[in-house]
Formats: C-alpha cells, sequence, structure tokens
C-alpha cells in the first residue's frame, strides 16, 4: 500500500475496516481526488451513528411489531462501567404510542431502587399535554422542553420533551441533569 499516511496512524478499527473491504478503496480513490481517510472516517461515523445503544436490544422487534410511529431510541446513555447493567423494559406499545422504562433490574417496575430513566413517544392529539418548562436547544434546530426532577421522599425523572413530525418524544432521567438529556437526545436513532 502506498500512501502518503504512515501506517502507524491507522486505528486498529480502521485497520479492520481495511483488511475487511480490501485495498481496491486506496487504490480508487487518489486518482478520483479523494482523500481515503476522509472516507474511512465518514463510513466509520455514519456506521456508529446508525446503531442502537445495546441496552435496547432485547425489546427491539416488539417495538418495530407494533409501534406505527417513528420509534427514536439514544445511542448514549450516560452510565458509568462501574455502574450496574441496565435494562430496558417495554412497559406499554400500541400503534401510536410506546413507554420504555430504564431499569437496575429485568423485571424493575420504576421502584426507586431499581429505576434509572424512561423513554416514551405518542401521537400528538388533543388529549396528549404540550410541553413546558425550560426551553432548550437540540441539534437540527428542535426546541425542547426541560422539566426539572423533584424531591420528596423519592426523586422523580427529569424530563426532555420535544415535538418531531405529530409525535411528542420524552426522555427521562431519575434526578438527571439537563446536560446528559441533551446528550442523550441529541444521539437518538431513528428504527422506523
Amino acid at each position: 500500500m502506498n500512501s502518503k499516511f504512515p501506517i502507524k496512524h491507522i486505528s486498529p478499527l480502521c485497520t479492520l475496516f481495511l483488511l475487511l473491504t480490501g485495498t481496491n478503496l486506496i487504490r480508487v480513490t487518489p486518482a478520483l481526488g479523494i482523500d481515503q481517510h476522509q472516507i474511512i472516517a465518514k463510513q466509520l461515523i455514519q456506521s456508529k451513528k446508525s446503531q442502537v445503544n445495546q441496552v435496547f436490544q432485547p425489546i427491539l422487534s416488539k417495538l418495530k411489531k407494533t409501534a406505527q410511529i417513528k420509534i427514536l431510541l439514544p445511542t448514549h446513555i450516560p452510565i458509568g462501567k462501574n455502574d450496574p447493567p441496565l435494562y430496558s423494559i417495554v412497559e406499554m406499545v400500541t400503534k401510536n404510542k410506546y413507554q420504555i422504562l430504564l431499569g437496575f433490574t429485568p423485571d424493575c417496575g420504576g421502584g426507586t431502587a431499581c429505576g434509572f430513566g424512561a423513554i416514551s413517544a405518542e401521537l400528538v392529539s388533543s388529549n396528549t399535554p404540550k410541553p413546558v418548562g425550560k426551553e432548550v436547544n437540540l441539534n437540527n434546530n428542535k426546541k425542547a422542553y426541560f422539566e426539572d426532577f423533584k424531591c420528596g421522599a423519592n426523586c422523580s425523572n427529569a424530563n426532555l420533551i420535544w415535538r418531531e413530525k405529530g409525535v411528542q418524544y420524552t426522555i427521562g432521567l431519575k434526578a438527571g441533569s439537563l446536560s446528559d438529556l441533551v446528550k442523550m437526545a441529541n444521539s437518538v436513532v431513528s428504527l422506523k
């Protein structure tokens, strides 16, 4: 491989990509005036963006089978490597609505000890409450509304709510921060 870019600067992931795709990409692109490293980087970024977070894998088929609205799930979930495993539980799914609980046990019902957060969406109707709270800007000029958590005997979810193409989406984290919710909302990928 003849390249101006030293091989030692190629990450293991890029190396694997090159091995799997062959070297034809490298040979052809200089003739087209395209930097092969830019192509590889764009392809890796694109494939990473379209991946659903693994916590949702067990429930994907149920959501896709029933929901007829656009399903948006975050790729980013603010959980540390030393935290207990996180589970997604479908609380409800109809053609116009879904509710997903994020918990630390597979049978968590949203209790204070096991609940981590929630993700929901519903087709906007005259009965759908309008989003309220602090206005926040998301990527792609989307406006969202932040509702902070409240604590009494237990703490509630902080929620980020936005509307997109006739559907109202909500992401909530138990005693969550605005910055974590914005990162989650900006990382959503569509399944439909």
